[in-house]
């Protein structure tokens, strides 16, 4: 799960994430990162408008549109719109199941994926990680591959860096 996120995210990150309410339903609020390098802000204010997307550098912001046009050739408009907005997504979805994982030994579903090749649905069993646990759960499904190993290489990025 989490290599197919990495894949699909190419560096970038998007952190200090706040929730927003609009007109027209909720968005976000981010600072859009790309390999540990503040490129600038983001924001998806819930009013039925683009995301507006305000960089520092140019070149930045064109590489952003390039790319997420790349990942969304399907779409003629708004694939930045798509690509943040999933990216957005992925952040608050792994630091949600980061936080289970540290109660819970986790497993992705990896039988239905989305569009780009993340797991959609997880499950856990009701007991903390341990050896013996998982030795029990391996003998029985020798295939499982543990979300709780994945989402270590996943790294927080607690404040943005400028």
């Amino acid at each position: 799960m989490i290599e197919a996120i990495k894949k699909f995210s190419a560096g970038y990150r998007a952190v200090g994430i706040k929730n927003t309410t609009g007109i027209e339903g909720s968005g976000w609020i981010a600072t859009i990162m790309k390999d540990g390098k503040v490129l600038g802000d983001a924001a998806d204010y819930g009013d039925g408008a683009a995301v507006h997307v305000s960089f520092t550098n140019q070149e930045d912001e064109q590489a952003l549109y390039d790319h997420a046009k790349a990942t969304y050739p399907q779409f003629q408009y708004a694939t930045a719109d798509c690509f943040l907005g999933d990216l957005v997504n992925y952040e608050l979805a792994i630091a949600k199941l980061k936080k289970q994982a540290k109660k819970k030994l986790m497993k992705a579903e990896e039988g239905e994926l989305d569009e780009n090749g993340v797991a959609k649905s997880y499950s856990s069993w009701n007991a903390p990680d341990s050896p013996e646990l998982r030795a029990n759960i391996l003998a029985k499904y020798p295939e499982t591959v543990f979300l709780n190993d994945e989402l270590e290489g996943w790294a927080d990025i607690k404040k943005s860096r400028k």
